[in-house]
């Protein structure tokens, strides 16, 4: 085969795999963070828009398919009740104070 047609022949056969690869995602890490980002919305909500803005920036390479497709697995579900259940555990304070020094660590 000529080498000039090498590159086209992949691209072609790589295709398909490349679409149908899994969400660029995982479920569970986006439920944890958001499960977070709830919890500190409700520990200060003065701050909350502040909150959603850190989820924005760490999801917004990828596409909004991918994420709405992750938000609707069963890992998605499992891992938000568990982290919420860890999170429910500290007290209000403690959870102000964290999610503070995440908004100081962001800037």
């Amino acid at each position: 085969m000529k080498r000039y047609l090498l590159f086209p022949f992949c691209a072609v056969v790589a295709f398909p795999l490349v679409v149908k690869a899994e969400p660029s995602v995982e479920g569970a890490t986006l439920a944890e963070l958001e499960a977070i980002v709830a919890q500190c919305s409700q520990a200060d909500p003065t701050n909350s828009a502040k909150y959603k803005e850190l989820v924005v920036h760490v999801i917004s390479d990828v596409p909004v398919a991918d994420i709405e497709a992750a938000r609707n697995t069963e890992i998605y579900r499992q891992a938000y009740e568990a982290s919420s259940a860890r999170l429910a555990q500290a007290t209000t304070d403690e959870v102000a104070v964290a999610c503070a020094g995440a908004l100081r660590s962001d800037n």
